[in-house]
């Protein structure tokens, strides 16, 4: 399936991003200095701080906790969110996370601070409503939760124009194995009004869908970046495709 959602009607969505320890601040300040909108950012090192976000979690529809797989306050968050039935819960931690903690994630990724905040970026900005081409919460919801391999996997490059640099990354030995074998694909494509139209987008969600099973469900978003001038940036997600 291969889904164009342009000019959805949506609500905000209600983000908040959590970090802990020294991972998740190392992170959280990336993502300040990359001026992600729209998301609530929330930094907890202490039981008081942990207890003032268990109680704003029952507003949040997307959560995304960055910290280490075993932190205290983690699992104290995480637990009352999956209580609140927050929507989809996100993890992205420094090292692999017990199957309890699993349990309590929809989807979580184990990766370095660059390639955590690319994917945090990529996930929250793709479901901004003044996108060029914008994601509704409930496909990236679908996406990214109910897969039995939980494990995300992120690669982004940068080239001259849409298509060389989707094809860069589709074409690469590391990620020819992943594509194939993923399920469920979500792709963001950034760059400046002369390198993002329908046409330059069409072409490179073209050459990620040639490179992926044919029941592998995809969507895409795309938006307009002023100050990457002549350059284009494409990130792609993967669920469940270690292989």
């Amino acid at each position: 399936m291969f889904d164009f959602l342009e000019d959805a009607d949506q609500s905000p969505v209600r983000i908040k991003i959590v970090g802990s320890g020294d991972f998740g601040e190392k992170v959280l300040n990336s993502i300040n200095q990359s001026d992600v909108a729209d998301s609530e950012i929330l930094y907890v090192s202490s039981e008081d701080e942990a207890a003032d976000v268990e109680e704003m979690l029952e507003e949040t529809e997307l959560l995304i906790l960055i910290s280490r797989a075993e932190d205290e306050f983690s699992r104290r968050i995480l637990k009352r969110a999956k209580d609140l039935e927050v929507r989809l819960i996100i993890g992205f931690f420094d090292s692999d996370c017990s199957e309890d903690v699993q349990e309590n994630l929809d989807v979580f990724a184990v990766e370095d601070p660059i390639e955590s905040v690319q994917a945090i970026i990529t996930i929250v900005e793709s479901i901004k409503s003044d996108a060029v081409v914008s994601l509704e919460f409930r496909d990236v919801q679908y996406i990214l939760k109910g897969n039995r391999d939980k494990k995300m996997f992120v690669a982004t490059n940068t080239d001259s124009d849409a298509e060389s640099t989707a094809r860069a990354i589709v074409d690469s030995p590391r990620w020819k194995g992943r594509l194939a074998n993923a399920k469920k694909i979500m792709m963001r494509i950034v760059g400046d009004t002369d390198k993002v139209s329908m046409a330059d987008v069409y072409m490179a969600s073209t050459a990620v869908q040639e490179a992926v099973n044919p029941d592998s469900e995809i969507i895409w978003g795309a938006s307009i970046d002023d100050s990457l001038e002549d350059k284009v940036i494409v990130t792609i997600i993967t669920i469940g495709s270690e292989q």
